[in-house]
């Protein structure tokens, strides 16, 4: 998996969060690489508030899309909660 595939940028539209969950339901992509999709919606993020509104469209568009719970527990990163939550 390279991050050509997830093609995220900064402005991160609801329309390229939502092709990322259809790419990684069609793919059929492993919780690795849901993992480090995540990752990267985190990294690009402005802060961490940002960072868990993407995260939260990513999963809400992976539960539209009928994906496992594996797959959508990848997605979540915990620390990122908790960061913004403070906030």
């Amino acid at each position: 998996m390279n991050i050509y595939q997830v093609s995220l940028d900064s402005t991160c539209s609801e329309k390229t969060i939502k092709e990322t969950a259809q790419r990684i339901v069609l793919a059929k992509l492993t919780e690795r690489d849901v993992k480090a999709i995540s990752r990267t919606l985190v990294e690009t993020a402005s802060d961490h508030v940002v960072a868990l509104s993407r995260l939260s469209r990513l999963q809400r568009e992976l539960r539209t899309l009928n994906a496992s719970e594996k797959i959508i527990s990848a997605s979540l990163i915990p620390e990122i909660t908790r960061s913004s939550n403070k906030i």
